[in-house]
């Protein structure tokens, strides 16, 4: 297992924002996951995603992030029994396997990937459909696949940090300042890494 660190600081007790990790057949499952709601009803859909993110990967064995996630979607809109003209419950999410041979496979919904490279920041576009139901097309969900090097740092989240209210003029953190942040730390350490990510959240929302 690689270095790592989870940064989770929930609004409330419970929340629609999860995490998730499993290990199955020499990979390992990674995925950052903001679902519709807040508090108690977010809580509610967060436990289904994780759920049918287990089922998908344990139960029928589904190896390839995009295909878990067209396998979770259809879960959500089968439990939920979505019409399409009211509800519009799911979760924006990003999905990682990893493997001995550092190969990572990726799915985003509505979440990129960020990679960190030599200096450098390498943006894994998501797709703008969420794991649920959509008012668009129920479109496959795009397969990213690359070979991960020595010294590489891969970042999952969810938008709570960089749309979060703060700072002087009381607005959003913002996602070019979010990449500025992790570039500026990449010479320390995952938990001296997470001190700093932690500290400058509080420092922002004035805490």
């Amino acid at each position: 297992m690689p270095d790592g660190f989870i940064l989770f600081q929930p609004k409330d007790i419970v929340s629609g924002d999860f995490y998730w990790m499993q290990h199955h057949n020499d990979k390992v499952y990674f995925a950052a996951c903001d679902c519709t709601g807040h508090g108690v009803p977010g809580a509610f859909m967060s436990m289904i995603g994780s759920s049918l993110l287990d089922e998908a990967v344990v139960e029928k064995e589904i190896t390839q992030p995009s295909e878990i996630f067209f396998e979770v979607r259809k879960g959500f809109i089968n439990a939920l029994k979505q019409t399409g003209e009211t509800q519009k419950d799911g979760m924006d999410a990003v999905l990682i396997a990893w493997d001995k041979q550092s190969t990572l496979q990726v799915a985003a919904a509505y979440s990129p990937v960020l990679i960190i490279r030599n200096g450098e920041i390498q943006e894994l576009k998501p797709d703008r459909q969420p794991v649920g139901f959509h008012t668009g097309a129920q479109k496959p969900f795009t397969h990213h696949e690359l070979k991960l090097e020595k010294g590489d740092t891969v970042y999952l989240f969810s938008d709570g940090y960089p749309d979060q209210f703060g700072g002087p003029k009381d607005k959003k953190f913002m996602m070019k300042n979010f990449k500025k942040l992790l570039l500026s730390i990449q010479d320390k350490t995952m938990n001296e890494q997470k001190t700093i990510l932690e500290t400058t959240m509080a420092e922002w929302k004035g805490d």
